[in-house]
């Protein structure tokens, strides 16, 4: 008998060393290799997924977080970080338990993502017609919605004067990038990418498909001698086929070629502006749909989505990739959104590896979960300010109802 309670307790110190030992706070990095990075990247990046399946409605296909959910943050070796109200072990063990890995260290804050997201709401139309205020932008790793003003003496003001003044932080505006460096590296501590070059030290394959009716994610697009990058395929609420791609110098009835064949009709033009830069291809009956990446030549599917702004800005600094046309090689940045006076969201990609040029347009943005998977979030538009520029899934789905082709079916 003794000799088994023993055993037990030896069980029990066991669970607890491990259990308390992950939640470490990750230091930087000794090894700074891309490939090391990229895995505890993916690691992250796939924990963070299964965190939004068990949270999301399964009707209505709706994130609802938890209340002592803070935030989602990559550190610079690319584990997770995860903000929570409530750093019990219980609560610990539950997101462990989720996410399904041990490569995650937990931060306590003041403020729920719920309540962050609500204080970035409520200002909104006021942000929207303001002389004042620039931008808004929530900022995970200080848990608050940060406030730009042009002038930093009117922040005093009554746009703050609410019921949640509390969680709003007054900067003055300087520049766009000034509001991605205060949103994302609030101490001052820059989280770097690892050269992305080590990662391609092979040639890229060709964009040619098997068969030039087959349409893959990331291929050469173009309309008579505007050339882009074909986003994501999908189906429309009325049955169709459908491409999205980039809006702007697009033209309503113009045939579509995929690699110098003719697969489609442009049908509509939802957008060319900051917001919003993307168009709709109905495609003919012989365009056949894939979900695999054109460029790569193993099988690299997009399996999830994200296309709500809600869940999108809970992870507000991850980086994201791309492959577009005038790139032989995958590029990367860090998905940064906010709010502008004037325009409404604003989308950009910081600390790029090298910036969206022309013939990216429309090339898909994805976050990797594995090697072997990719989730969507947005499509390239272009570049501003020293900054690539993106469209979101989530403008997009409101501005176009319809399903995104993933894992050999049609999610809305």
């Amino acid at each position: 008998m003794k000799r088994i309670i023993h055993k037990m307790m030896t069980l029990v110190l066991s669970f607890v060393m491990i259990f308390t030992t992950s939640f470490q706070i990750p230091t930087k990095a000794a090894n700074t290799d891309f490939i090391n990075w990229e895995n505890y990247y993916m690691e992250s990046n796939a924990a963070i997924e299964r965190f939004f399946s068990y949270y999301r409605n399964s009707e209505t296909a709706e994130v609802l977080f938890p209340d002592f959910f803070s935030g989602f943050q990559l550190a610079e070796d690319g584990g997770l970080i995860v903000y929570v109200t409530d750093d019990s072990n219980e609560i610990k063990y539950l997101i462990s338990n989720i996410c399904l890995t041990r490569q995650v260290c937990f931060k306590k804050v003041q403020y729920s993502y719920n309540y962050l997201f609500n204080a970035f709401e409520y200002i909104q139309p006021v942000v929207l017609d303001s002389n004042d205020i620039r931008a808004i932008t929530i900022c995970i790793p200080e848990n608050r919605v940060n406030v730009y003003y042009y002038d930093i003496s009117t922040s005093i003001t009554y746009e703050l004067n609410n019921y949640f003044q509390e969680c709003y932080y007054a900067l003055p505006y300087i520049s766009e990038t000034n509001i991605a460096e205060t949103t994302m590296y609030p101490d001052g501590n820059i989280y770097s990418i690892p050269d992305i070059s080590r990662n391609c030290n092979s040639s890229m394959p060709s964009n040619t498909p098997v068969r030039s009716t087959y349409l893959y994610y990331g291929g050469s697009g173009h309309i008579a001698s505007v050339w882009g990058t074909v986003g994501y395929l999908g189906l429309s609420t009325s049955g169709d086929k459908i491409l999205v791609t980039h809006g702007h110098h697009m033209s309503i009835g113009s045939t579509y070629y995929y690699n110098n064949t003719a697969v489609g009709t442009v049908t509509d033009i939802l957008g060319t502006s900051n917001y919003l830069d993307a168009s709709i291809i109905t495609l003919y009956s012989s365009a056949v749909l894939t979900n695999m990446a054109s460029w790569t030549q193993t099988l690299k599917r997009f399996q999830s989505s994200i296309s709500t702004f809600y869940s999108l800005l809970s992870i507000n600094g991850d980086t994201a990739f791309y492959k577009g046309q005038s790139h032989s090689e995958e590029q990367s940045g860090k998905v940064y959104v906010s709010y502008v006076a004037g325009e409404g969201y604003s989308y950009h990609l910081y600390d790029c590896t090298s910036l969206p040029w022309e013939g990216d347009s429309g090339a898909p943005l994805y976050f990797k979960t594995s090697s072997s998977s990719y989730e969507l979030i947005g499509i390239i538009k272009g570049y501003s300010g020293g900054m690539g520029t993106f469209c979101s899934l989530a403008a997009i789905k409101n501005a176009y109802s319809h399903y995104v082709y993933l894992s050999d079916s049609y999610y809305y």
